[in-house]
């Protein structure tokens, strides 16, 4: 499996920001499905499932603004795999990077300084189980200037 590691703003992986959509089909291969993920949107969304990322396409100019990793993807920060992480080892380990991450929602936090943002895995779903322990980081999106 590819490895994608994080060089902020520039790319992630093979996949540098402000590339075509034509591009990324060449270096990763067609997608499992390409969508939108917001109804009325004009942005496109790439599945990549074998490789467990989403790739945004700007809904301007069709070129890469962020790349979601979720699951197994072997994303990595500084040498570290942040998925494979406790939420809360990867939320630390991001803060001693960024001391002024900041939190955009109850279960997201963001990282100028590094071009990502970390989303705390079935927020909802734990904090209505109270005696549920999980503490899982369920997904981190790297993103291009300006996208936040």
């Amino acid at each position: 499996m590819l490895r994608f590691d994080l060089v902020p703003y520039v790319r992630v992986g093979p996949i540098e920001f402000g590339e075509t959509q034509a591009s990324v089909i060449e270096k990763l291969g067609p997608p499992y499905k390409v969508f939108h993920r917001h109804k009325g949107e004009r942005e496109l969304t790439l599945s990549y499932r074998d490789l467990f990322l989403f790739v945004d396409l700007d809904q301007n100019n069709g070129n890469v603004e962020a790349v979601i990793f979720y699951g197994d993807a072997n994303f990595f920060v500084e040498d570290v795999e942040i998925l494979k992480l406790k939420n809360s080892d990867a939320i630390a380990y991001l803060k001693r990077i960024d001391i002024l991450m900041e939190k955009q929602s109850i279960d997201l936090l963001i990282s100028r300084r590094c071009g990502i943002a970390i989303r705390e895995n079935n927020y909802e779903e734990r904090v209505l189980d109270e005696d549920d322990d999980e503490d899982e980081t369920g997904s981190v999106l790297a993103f291009a200037k300006g996208y936040y």
